[in-house]
Order: C-alpha cells, then structure tokens, then sequence
C-alpha cells in the first residue's frame, strides 16, 4: 500500500484505523490465511496508533513492519502457502532457544555424526539460497552484505551456528528450523570447510 493511500482509507472508513476489517487489507494481503489477515490487521492498527507522532510515512512502515512480526510469529510461509506454527514455536520462543542453548553448551545435543549433511544442502538450497551463495552454483551472486556458505564454514563454530540458527538476528529471516533441521544445516556447513 502507497503511504498516499492511507489517508484516503483513513477518510473513507472515517475513523483513526487505517483498515476496519480484513477486506480493507491490501489485495497482496488477501492469500493470507483468515486468521493471519486479523492478526496483521490488528498489530497494524495499534502500531499505526501508537506510532502516530512519527509522521505518515515513518508510522506506516513502523505499522508494516510490526504488523508482519506478528503474522510471522504464528504463521511461515512453505512455498505459496502460509502455514500455521506448533504451538511451541508460537508460545515461547525465547524459552525453547534458551533451553536448547543450555543443552548445547551442556553437551546434550546429538553428534553431528547423527545429522544428514544432504538434507542440509537441501535446506540450505531451499531457504539460503535467496541470500547466500552456496557452493555448486558458479552463476549465482547475492545481495551485498550475506556471507557464502564456504565463508560462514571457515568463520563460525558448530556452536556458533546453532545459538544463530535457534533465535536468527539482523536482517536473517526469522526460521522455524527444528533441531534436526539445524543439526543438519551445520553438518552440511562443515562438510565446506
């Protein structure tokens, strides 16, 4: 949505709410699941109000961006499809990641003689691939900024990429990779060092 449109919306549902009810969501929106629309709609509207000192266009993207934190929290996106989250991923995500880390560093994780480095590179090449390159791929190039895999391999400890993969930051997608689904992404990552 243009931040030109967001007044008009404003004065055609004639209230402070950018959008009154799902079907005011822009038509992008529209494949979301029911439930997903609402939640956006809803995160949208409060940050859209609680944001409203920072002038139109920082309050919309503030609104945006909030607003697609909290679909992402209980829906991810497999192919075209939104799916909805296990409810441990939705709850508490900050628990699961300290509990996994402390049973890392507890040593009660598997060997990484136990995870599948193929199922790794399939991974890698379904969800990374978009923003790192991977090794196999001569023409592929990705944006500034992302390290290569061979890169991550040489740069971060098996450790090191397991507390990133459970709880990912800056500008890393957030993943809902299992701990199997991690075991094997770093298995995968070591076979290029």
């Amino acid at each position: 949505m243009r931040i030109s449109s967001i007044p008009k919306l404003v004065a055609r549902i004639g209230t402070d709410m950018p959008y009154a009810t799902v079907d005011d969501l822009p038509p992008a929106l529209q494949r979301l699941p029911w439930h997903a629309r609402e939640i956006f709609r809803a995160a949208f509207n409060a940050a859209w109000q609680s944001y409203a000192d920072r002038g139109p266009q920082a309050q919309e993207e503030i609104a945006h961006r909030v607003a697609w934190a909290a679909v992402k929290k209980r829906y991810r996106k497999v192919g075209d499809f939104w799916i909805e989250r296990p409810a441990v991923a939705r709850g508490r995500v900050a628990l699961v990641a300290a509990f996994a880390l402390m049973t890392g560093l507890l040593g009660g994780t598997r060997s990484s003689l136990a995870a599948d480095p193929a199922n790794g590179a399939a991974l890698a090449r379904q969800w990374c691939i978009s923003c790192h390159v991977l090794p196999g791929n001569p023409t592929q190039t990705a944006p500034q900024g992302p390290p290569a895999f061979r890169d991550i391999a040489h740069d971060k400890s098996p450790e090191q990429l397991r507390v990133f993969l459970i709880k990912p930051h800056g500008s890393m997608p957030q993943l809902s990779l299992s701990r199997q689904e991690i075991d094997d992404l770093i298995a995968y990552i070591e076979t290029l060092r």
